[in-house]
């Protein structure tokens, strides 16, 4: 009898482990579904998505809904004709968006730089080749000497030494603050090596086009790129103007993009990261389409994407808010912008 009690104690007593094991084993499971689904199911999902070859709006929706940004606005069209212009979502104040909000063009302002750039090689200014020492003597009192082998090419396609972040906490009428402090710095590779993203050249820029044009920056850029296009933009921020400072509505900000930039500035072509990406002279090359994007992170986000197409069609989408991962956000949407361009008719006739 005690034997017969001592065997039913040892069954319930492996039974009792068995149920807390299976029951362990379901939390564990559980646990481990839930940390998949929030933190990889999402990835497969955009991944999925932009392999789909996705239309303009599915791209402006996922990119707001994946990283809670509350509204954008998107304007499509062909040169010289007034663009479709579509709002979504709300404002960063909560209101209805408007399809005429305006916005900080962040980094979209460095085609606009690089158009009047362009204009006053085209009118013999100077050249492509030409050294920034030459045209802006400031620049000749830098720490690195390497500064004396900088030319305007380099400051265009990025690659004229940089690797540091511009300061944006300085004060000024136009960019020159940021320049001199950056003088200060040694250069992080020679003149022409690679390629390296910088702010620091495009304020260069800006201030060759003070220094050479007989006029200032923003009354030149307006003379020459803006009032021919019909873009109504405007100067937001003089300290970081030739290279984030301008700002205006998707519709003036089309204006702009729709017209084709100079053949130069596609005939010269850094590799990005991106193997379908290229940078030309002040312009993005996303297979033969032209345009770019910009993002701030700060106290004003916002993430700005244009691109025309050969055809003529462009498309141009703001938002108000900053995605995560922008870059490589950027280079999806510009690859899908692509695609959905190709798949309209040509430029309409006159």
């Amino acid at each position: 009898m005690a034997e017969s009690l001592n065997d039913k104690a040892t069954v319930i007593g492996v039974s009792g482990r068995g149920l807390w094991l299976r029951r362990l084993t379901t939390v564990v499971v559980g646990i481990v579904l839930a940390v998949f689904y929030s933190a990889l199911w999402p990835r497969i999902a955009d991944a999925y998505f932009w392999s789909k070859s996705p239309a303009i709006r599915d791209v402006v929706e996922h990119v707001m809904d994946r990283n809670g940004i509350a509204g954008s606005v998107v304007a499509i069209g062909y040169e010289g004709e007034s663009p479709q212009v579509s709002a979504f979502g709300l404002t960063t104040d909560g209101r209805e968006m408007p399809p005429n909000e305006s916005f900080s063009l962040a980094s979209l302002s460095k085609p606009i730089t690089a158009a009047a750039v362009m204009r006053l090689i085209d009118e013999g200014t100077f050249s492509l080749d030409d050294r920034l020492v030459d045209l802006v003597p400031i620049a000749r009192t830098a720490r690195d000497q390497r500064y004396a082998d900088i030319t305007v090419r380099h400051l265009l396609q990025h690659s004229g030494g940089w690797t540091r972040p511009a300061n944006f906490g300085l004060t000024g009428d136009d960019c020159s603050p940021v320049a001199r402090e950056e003088m200060s710095y040694s250069l992080g590779f020679a003149p022409g090596e690679h390629y390296v993203y910088s702010n620091i050249g495009y304020c260069w820029l800006e201030l060759i086009i003070s220094t050479r044009s007989g006029s200032d920056y923003e009354t030149y850029v307006r003379k020459v790129v803006l009032d021919p296009a019909g873009a109504e933009l405007k100067l937001e921020n003089r300290l970081i103007g030739g290279f984030g400072g301008w700002a205006g509505t998707a519709a003036d900000c089309f204006r702009f993009f729709s017209r084709p930039p100079m053949t130069a500035q596609v005939a010269s072509r850094a590799l990005l990261e991106d193997p379908a990406v290229y940078y030309g002279l002040g312009v993005a090359i996303v297979d033969e389409a032209t345009g770019h994007w910009g993002s701030f992170l700060g106290a004003k986000r916002v993430f700005t994407l244009a691109l025309r197409a050969p055809s003529g069609a462009t498309v141009v989408a703001l938002f108000n808010d900053y995605p995560r991962d922008a870059r490589a956000t950027a280079a999806k949407a510009l690859m899908a912008f692509r695609r959905d361009l190709a798949r309209r008719p040509g430029t309409p006739p006159p």
